[in-house]
């Protein structure tokens, strides 16, 4: 299982979240073949890997915002997402966490910062994967459900 830090705003404004969200998907704000250091990250993805969902916009913010985080359940995006966005590298995606009120990590503790505000970058730090897997963990918390 890999990590992979992922953005949802095309062009740093246009927010595809809804669409990611809806559609149980992320893909490139690219076209494939556009930027090929980037597609060589996407096409490494495999079924089980980790996306994080980031809104990160430049290396001078002193916080790293996590929004949602998901795992690859399939290399290929879903086959009903908008045409405009057909030729675009992308996988489906299972979101297992949203957070409403954007989680913000201090961009200096966890070496945010130049390839961590690409649109896909493979993320290799320890300390930050290690606070992704406690924050993907599930809240037991009792509740009372009508049935």
């Amino acid at each position: 299982m890999e990590y992979y830090n992922v953005g949802v705003k095309f062009g740093g404004t246009d927010d595809m979240w809804e669409l990611f969200s809806k559609k149980n998907c992320w893909f490139m704000g690219y076209h494939e073949n556009e930027k090929p250091r980037l597609d060589k990250q996407a096409v490494s993805v495999k079924v089980g890997d980790i996306l994080i969902a980031k809104a990160y916009g430049s290396t001078s913010q002193s916080n790293y915002f996590v929004r949602a985080i998901g795992i690859v359940t399939n290399t290929k995006k879903p086959d009903d997402i908008p045409e405009e966005y057909r030729d675009r590298l992308g996988f489906s995606v299972i979101w297992i966490k949203f957070f409403k009120d954007l989680i913000a990590l201090p961009a200096s503790e966890y070496e945010r910062g130049g390839v961590h505000t690409y649109t896909i970058h493979h993320e290799s730090n320890i300390e930050f994967i290690s606070k992704i897997n406690e924050m993907m963990k599930f809240d037991y918390e009792e509740k009372n459900y009508d049935l």
